[in-house]
């Protein structure tokens, strides 16, 4: 070897050193652009739902309904959750994960269909319904329930925990992003086409997350550098080598699949009834389990609270102040991100404290209007009602983190989320028009 000159482990050492300095700052902005796409999507979800609650809150005065028809909305949103129950009790093990991306796009181009709709018949009335309203509320919920089942799964599919807080951030955005708009524009055609320009943007984020784009080859070239990384020690850590990159250990307080035995073949040709029917519960209980059974009835419980607060909120606001009724809506849209974002640096292990509070909360909101036939003071209104939907965010953001560690568990939150939501709205239904809420004339 001539004098001055590096042998070839070294040369092939520079390079990766160069290859990091250079990638460095490249990769760090695809991380953060990967993180905003998630976020995006994640507003897309339930912003449409959000934006026609704000929008009924400036509307209600003169809606057929009256002070009934958040009551409706809330129902038409949350009737829909019989599909996403269905994918997930009927469809093949692991389906909705594998073919979550595809159906993540086509449920955001579903979405701005949708906002199109309400910006055109926004204001469409018959003598006795909000017809415009209702039928957008149900492609909302259509698109919002089956957004907790499918988003979730896709984001668990990156193979990375903040992608499913950017997911959840972004869920909880949905009522920031909708009142924000209200407040400038109330229940406007501008209003909805705004709405469809967020939609618009999901659409454009699943599109660059999926390949062959832009981020998805950025992200591939990250990979191949985290790997070279390994192999030529460009890494803090001599004793890991390059098999040890591909073992991903679980985090602390992460729900870890269970193991479940292939079928063989005399089970894979056995077609009697009593069979398939095996099959299946042991398959759900799978899946339950793979969820965690704490998780589940955390974000069931939290859910049938927080979604039969909506057809509430007239009865808690002053008789006539749409003021203090857009407040209120705005307040219970907007605080589950404070949960949310909370859950990011604490996630609950035990749900019941915070499941205990809500329905404290919801309880005294069902008695004090009913028993005195009068609104709480606002102040009070919006002090619960920020609590409510705060605890609501943190809960349902930590069983998702639990559940992360396996994909299949993940649907299972999801289906509890969405079970948990219509029980919510029937109940909220039910005491509307059942009689225990006074009507107004």
């Amino acid at each position: 070897m001539r004098k001055g000159m590096l042998p070839s482990s070294s040369k092939r050492l520079l390079h990766v050193r160069d290859n990091c300095a250079a990638f460095l700052g490249w990769t760090l902005v695809i991380r953060w652009l990967e993180s905003f796409a998630i976020l995006l999507i994640g507003l897309s979800s339930w912003t449409l739902v959000s934006g026609i609650f704000a929008a009924a809150s400036w509307q209600i005065a003169e809606a057929p309904e009256g002070n009934t028809l958040f009551a409706k909305l809330d129902l038409a949103v949350q009737l829909p959750n019989l599909v996403p129950v269905a994918l997930v009790l009927f469809t093949p093990e692991g389906w909705i994960a594998v073919q979550s991306r595809a159906m993540t796009a086509a449920l955001l181009v579903f979405g701005l269909v949708d906002s199109l709709w309400l910006a055109l018949a926004f204001n469409v009335r018959t003598e006795t319904s909000s017809v415009g309203l209702l039928i957008g509320a149900g492609g909302g919920g259509l698109l919002g329930t089956l957004s907790m089942i499918v988003f979730f799964s896709f984001a668990a599919t990156l193979q990375n925990s903040a992608s499913i807080t950017n997911m959840s951030a972004g869920v909880g955005g949905c009522g920031l992003i909708a009142q924000s708009l209200a407040y400038v524009r109330p229940g406007s055609r501008k209003y909805f086409l705004a709405l469809a320009a967020l939609q618009l943007a999901g659409v454009l984020a699943i599109a660059a997350l999926s390949g062959p784009s832009f981020l998805r080859r950025a992200r591939l070239s990250e990979d191949r550098l985290a790997i070279d990384m390994r192999v030529h020690n460009c890494s803090s850590d001599d004793s890991e080598n390059a098999s040890a990159y591909a073992e991903v250990e679980p985090e602390p307080g992460r729900v870890t699949c269970p193991t479940m035995s292939a079928p063989t073949t005399a089970d894979a040709v056995e077609h009697s009834g009593c069979a398939l029917i095996r099959h299946w519960l042991a398959r759900h209980l799978w899946g339950i389990r793979s969820a965690g059974l704490h998780p589940l009835i955390g974000v069931a419980t939290t859910c049938v609270f927080e979604f039969s607060m909506p057809g509430l909120l007239p009865f808690l606001a002053p008789t006539d102040d749409e003021r203090a009724l857009f407040w209120l809506t705005a307040f219970w849209n907007v605080s589950s991100i404070v949960g949310r974002l909370a859950a990011s640096c604490h996630t609950l292990s035990r749900f019941f404290p915070a499941n205990a509070i809500q329905g404290s909360i919801l309880l005294a909101a069902i008695i004090w209007p009913s028993a005195t036939s009068t609104s709480p003071p606002i102040a009070l209104s919006l002090g619960l009602v920020t609590l409510f939907s705060a605890l609501h965010g943190l809960v349902v953001t930590s069983a998702y983190v639990a559940a992360s560690g396996c994909v299949s568990g993940m649907a299972y939150i999801g289906l509890a989320n969405q079970v948990g939501a219509l029980l919510g709205s029937l109940l909220s239904f039910l005491l509307v028009f059942g009689g225990a809420m006074p009507h107004d004339s």
